[in-house]
């Protein structure tokens, strides 16, 4: 019992070798729009799917990324996003934090730490999360209720916000699979 309780503790600490992929993922299904949302900065400026749409520089693709401070796959996978983002200026990345109320300084450290300069969104009460199924609302309504594996969850939409593709789970490879996909939809 004892084994099975250490491996059930530890299973997060192993790395995932590939990432994995979805055609639907909560709210969200490839070949449809993104559900638009709007959130706000930790700077205070308020940004959504229609500002990322809407910019002069008219973006290719667009990869919005669900993290948070305590997510070891996000500290992974942010900076293949974010060095996407900063070397083509038809690519807009946004991040979207699912980290509480309380967790502002940590937010701040970890956006520094990884020297994200694409916008972040503090979705500290999980309002766009649930929006588009990455937190569940459990029955009783009482605390949020994260999906499995609740992040990094990160959608590739195109121009007009269609999502492209889901990936529900970043791996190893993520960097390799994300410019391929980029590639792909150039």
């Amino acid at each position: 019992m004892l084994m099975f309780m250490l491996k059930l503790l530890f299973a997060s600490e192993e790395p995932i070798l590939q990432s994995k992929t979805a055609q639907q993922y909560g709210n969200v299904s490839v070949g449809e729009p993104l559900l638009s949302f709007r959130g706000w900065t930790l700077d205070g400026k308020s940004i959504g799917l229609s500002t990322l749409l809407e910019d002069e520089q008219k973006p290719d693709l667009i990869i919005i990324s669900y993290v948070a401070t305590w997510c070891a796959p996000c500290k992974k996978g942010v900076p293949h996003i974010e060095a996407l983002a900063q070397a083509d200026p038809k690519i807009k990345a946004l991040y979207i934090s699912i980290d509480t109320p309380n967790s502002e300084k940590k937010l701040e450290a970890f956006v520094r730490e990884l020297d994200i300069k694409s916008p972040v969104v503090w979705d500290k009460y999980h309002s766009i999360a649930k929006r588009h199924g990455v937190i569940k609302q459990e029955q009783s309504k009482t605390k949020p209720v994260s999906s499995s594996g609740s992040v990094p969850k990160t959608f590739i939409l195109d121009e007009a916000g269609n999502v492209l593709s889901i990936f529900v789970e970043e791996g190893a490879d993520f960097s390799e699979q994300l410019h391929l996909l980029v590639s792909a939809n150039r």
